[in-house]
């Protein structure tokens, strides 16, 4: 066409559209590591710490992450012992903590009997795993700012976004997979892909 004098007309909603569906999908594969990555990591802490995951059950709060990632093991808790571990615990709770916590973490690091085989190895791996959870973590980040930047362009041209429970990431996401909802002349067509992607 360039021969004739005449260029090629770019859509640049699609040209958008392509590039979020690219950092979408990396999203997502990234996402999916990231989950494998803290099930391996719970299974170690487990053979470092039976029983630590009775009393946080979600490993990755300010208060457990702090724990997990400085004190680690029984022998570490039992070191510090419960009135430092309590000070530790209320400032990354913002005093938001129960102060019971801290003396059953105590009482559950005396009762532990962590496997010795295998215990170096594991909190190698341990340590190792949760510098790759963070460093995941902070891509994942900058993946949403590169796809929140795309979709602010275009947004007001959609309305995915006004469906309730929908937050504006996904609706991001649901444009750049499935383009604009007027291209389906039916909602069972609609529905279809919408199974399809996610």
């Amino acid at each position: 066409m360039l021969r004739f004098g005449e260029s090629p007309k770019t859509n640049y909603s699609d040209t958008q559209r392509l590039e979020l569906r690219e950092y979408g999908r990396f999203y997502f594969k990234l996402t999916s590591i990231k989950i494998n990555l803290k099930k391996r990591l719970r299974r170690n802490l487990h053979l470092i710490f039976p029983g630590y995951d009775e009393i946080f059950k979600n490993l990755f709060t300010a208060t457990s992450k702090e724990i997990i990632t400085n004190i680690t093991t029984p022998e570490k808790v039992l070191e510090m012992g419960e009135k430092k571990l309590l000070e530790i615990m209320k400032e990354k709770s913002k005093n938001h903590i129960d102060p019971e916590k801290a003396k059953i973490l105590i009482e559950k690091a005396e009762d532990t009997i962590p496997s010795e085989i295998i215990k170096e190895s594991s909190l190698f791996e341990f340590q190792m795993m949760l510098e790759m959870i963070e460093n995941y973590e902070k891509q994942i980040a900058s993946i949403e700012n590169k796809m929140m930047s795309i979709w602010n362009k275009v947004r007001e041209k959609h309305y995915i976004q006004t469906i309730s429970g929908v937050s504006e990431l996904r609706s991001a996401m649901i444009w750049a997979e499935m383009g604009d909802v007027d291209d389906f002349k039916h909602p069972e067509m609609l529905k279809s892909c919408h199974r399809t992607i996610f």
